[in-house]
């Protein structure tokens, strides 16, 4: 079993991506193939991540109990991890409101989630998503109705109208999985807007008056569960392969993959899931052709995240090909972009912390892409998303349509724990036009604009920028290029708006940038 370097509980940062869109997928596959037959991406304890604007410290309670189980929230599960079976865990918090939860430790309350959802499902509305609820009772041993709570707010955040009860038959009396589901129907459902085929806990939670498309989960979907925080990862795959065994097709079949399931004060689990990961992986790739649902921990997580992208990639069956991750070879405004000097490699990187005898927060040049590298590419108006140009025309130095002006803004995390505010790159005459970053709001100012300028040759107003391929120089609204030179104090090589030829010109290309606020790193 490999040994981890990882001394603390803190979360990696995750560097792999998907190889394609995760966020539609479901789009291409053969609407045909039916759903038992196909593999659905899960997380376990999904709700179990950072809390975004964590004014509690809960963080880091979460942390020093072991129960963080996953990196990023709902919407970074979704669209970068592709995850499209959910394990929520709900019960009433001690202020009165349900919450996502692990064990006894709060996560991010249940309206936060649903809004997350809802969010997803407004950009992307072809695609579907299983919620496998699970409720428990309150720190006294109350129900006090939360089953009827809990369907009351999806109700009012959601409506009745997002949820298909397709995964559902009658057929033979009762509520039992429609084993003839295929894509089409569940597409055809997603046209209509009913996107969410939900499960729901049974027993003593059954709700008062269930809808046709709230089902009993245990007539949905089989789970295979057997205490595996008090077995080794080998037993843990003895166990999963003898189940797997054994399975039928007469419900969704769910493989937990995890070695996780309970809080962990000495071994933090994303230890024990790189840890277990080589082992996982191997098995989950052996057998990808007979699981149906597979749910992980640290979905994003390097050591997981290439095998949910290849087992989605040879599983299942597609009739159009899945999407890069850029569609188009361009850039578009409103894209998240890094900017990488050419020249020597390094990435265009803001500086938070004032190292400078200056009161700015500048932009300087870093080894390797960070959180910190990502901008968002705007035109002055924020509205535009159309391909960037190079703007070919040296005269126009006060026009703000020029077709090649643009604004990088940049969202930077405040004092409150993961609350962003977005700022926008500038630049100060009164500091040898020091580039740095300040506030964003409103059109940029005359500082805040620049303009892409072809390198190697000056012409052609009207030439997109291409991705990775395409060179290009930054100006300002008077002719100066951004170039690289020391920042006084520091050891840093910063960023100057002050270059009047464009020969000597620092000469870059955009590669893919992440939106910082998806990801809920600690």
């Amino acid at each position: 079993m490999p040994t981890t370097h990882r001394k603390d509980k803190s979360i990696p940062p995750e560097k792999y991506k998907m190889s394609f869109k995760a966020n539609n997928w479901m789009s291409h596959l053969d609407p045909t193939t039916p759903v038992i037959d196909s593999y659905i991406p899960a997380s376990h304890d999904s709700s179990a991540y950072p809390i975004p604007q964590d004014r509690a410290n809960t963080n880091q309670t979460n942390l020093n109990h072991g129960s963080v189980t996953q990196s990023v929230s709902y919407l970074g599960q979704l669209t970068l991890g592709g995850i499209r079976y959910f394990d929520m865990r709900l019960r009433w918090a001690n202020g009165g409101y349900i919450t996502t939860h692990h064990g006894p430790d709060y996560f991010t309350p249940f309206h936060n989630v649903l809004d997350e959802i809802k969010y997803f499902f407004d950009d992307n509305p072809t695609e579907t998503i299983f919620i496998d609820l699970d409720f428990t009772t309150d720190l006294f041993g109350f129900h006090n109705d939360l089953s009827n709570k809990v369907m009351a707010m999806l109700l009012q955040k959601l409506g009745a109208e997002r949820f298909t009860s397709k995964h559902v038959t009658t057929v033979g009396g009762g509520q039992t999985f429609n084993t003839s589901l295929t894509w089409g129907d569940l597409a055809q459902e997603a046209k209509a807007g009913r996107n969410i085929a939900i499960m729901w806990p049974g027993g003593e939670w059954a709700l008062d008056s269930p809808p046709a498309w709230a089902p009993t989960r245990e007539n949905i979907r089989e789970d295979p569960f057997s205490d595996f925080n008090l077995k080794s990862v080998d037993e843990i795959i003895t166990y999963l392969t003898k189940e797997l065994a054994k399975k039928t097709k007469s419900k969704l079949f769910v493989t937990q993959l995890v070695n996780t399931p309970g809080l962990s004060f000495v071994v933090p689990p994303v230890v024990r899931d790189e840890q277990a990961a080589p082992v996982f992986n191997e098995w989950m790739m052996k057998n990808l052709d007979r699981l149906n649902v597979v749910k992980r921990d640290f979905v994003i997580s390097d050591w997981n995240i290439k095998i949910l992208d290849q087992a989605l990639r040879v599983r299942n069956k597609y009739v159009t090909p899945l999407e890069h991750r850029f569609v188009e070879p361009f850039v578009k405004f409103q894209q998240w972009v890094r900017l990488r000097d050419i020249k020597t490699g390094h990435y265009v990187a803001v500086q938070t912390a004032n190292k400078t005898p200056t009161p700015l927060a500048y932009l300087h040049l870093v080894d390797q892409p960070t959180l910190a590298t990502n901008f968002n590419l705007t035109e002055w108006t924020w509205r535009s998303t159309e391909p960037l140009r190079y703007t070919g025309e040296f005269d126009r130095t006060a026009d703000t349509e020029c077709p090649g002006n643009l604004r990088l803004i940049f969202k930077h995390p405040t004092d409150r724990g993961m609350d962003f505010v977005s700022v926008v790159v500038s630049h100060s005459p009164s500091h040898n036009n020091l580039l740095y970053w300040g506030q964003a709001s409103g059109p940029a100012n005359d500082l805040e604009t620049f303009y892409a300028a072809q390198a190697n040759k000056m012409l052609g107003k009207d030439e997109v920028v291409y991705k990775s391929s395409s060179p290009f120089m930054l100006r300002t609204k008077w002719n100066q290029y951004w170039t690289t030179g020391s920042i006084p104090g520091t050891r840093d090589v910063g960023l100057y708006a002050n270059c009047n030829d464009w020969t000597k010109a620092t000469v870059f290309n955009f590669v893919e940038g992440e939106d910082p606020a998806t990801r809920a790193n600690l």
